[in-house]
């Protein structure tokens, strides 16, 4: 994307699109400016420039960005993030479909849930998952109907769910401990149902004894 230009959220996504379907991305850094940081149309005017700097707790955006009256920025990679995701249903997304994908995960931090989608497409997808990509799509797989206990399962532990129900709490960082905070909950609480498919909880015989004696739910030491 070339940086330093007025264009428009819409445009904007459906140029990273098709960057994404030809495997044209640049190693170079950039943020979307906007006037507003939620409720975008496809029409909501946005500016393209180098990240903001960070100043003795202070955010600075580009001088020109302000100039144009952008107050609010996304960074060029979770805007990547959305449009991945909806290339992961549609093969060609239009505007509409993308601009509503970001709004959905800047009001829920999560994407949207795609319905129909089986367990096993589920199941590929978290194979497939670059986890240096932040939670984002993890969250995405949670919430949709078809995540059964199996997957929640998988991503607790491999989130850092051992660490975490061992206490170790220095060993996660905010957002993993948060994710884990509310999948612990979910999990205990039966919100997922175990379905067909198998999992082995990742974990020695010694790591379950010692589990078993903090008194942790057996949900989270047998496996399916």
């Amino acid at each position: 994307m070339e940086k330093n230009q007025m264009t428009s959220v819409g445009a904007l996504l459906m140029a990273l699109c098709n960057d994404l379907q030809l495997s044209r991305q640049s190693n170079d850094t950039w943020c979307m400016y906007t006037a507003e940081s939620e409720s975008f149309a496809t029409d909501t005017p946005c500016y393209l420039a180098d990240s903001p700097c960070f100043d003795m707790g202070f955010v600075r955006l580009p001088p020109d960005a302000v100039r144009h009256g952008m107050s609010a920025y996304i960074t060029d990679t979770l805007l990547c993030d959305v449009v991945a995701e909806a290339l992961s249903h549609w093969n060609q997304a239009d505007a509409e479909t993308l601009v509503y994908t970001l709004n959905y995960f800047l009001e829920h931090d999560c994407f949207p849930p795609q319905e129909g989608k089986t367990l096993r497409q589920l199941d590929e997808i978290l194979q497939g998952y670059q986890w240096e990509r932040g939670f984002q799509v993890l969250r995405g797989i949670l919430a949709e109907p078809a995540c059964d206990l199996s997957l929640a399962l998988e991503i607790f532990y491999r989130v850092g769910g051992f660490d975490f129900l061992e206490e170790n709490r220095k060993a996660l960082d905010t957002e993993a401990l948060a994710i884990l905070n509310t999948l612990y909950t979910q999990i205990a609480a039966g919100k997922y149902k175990s379905a067909m498919r198998h999992y082995a909880i990742p974990l020695t015989k010694i790591q379950r004894y010692k589990l078993e004696r903090r008194q942790v739910p057996a949900v989270f030491l047998t496996d399916l």
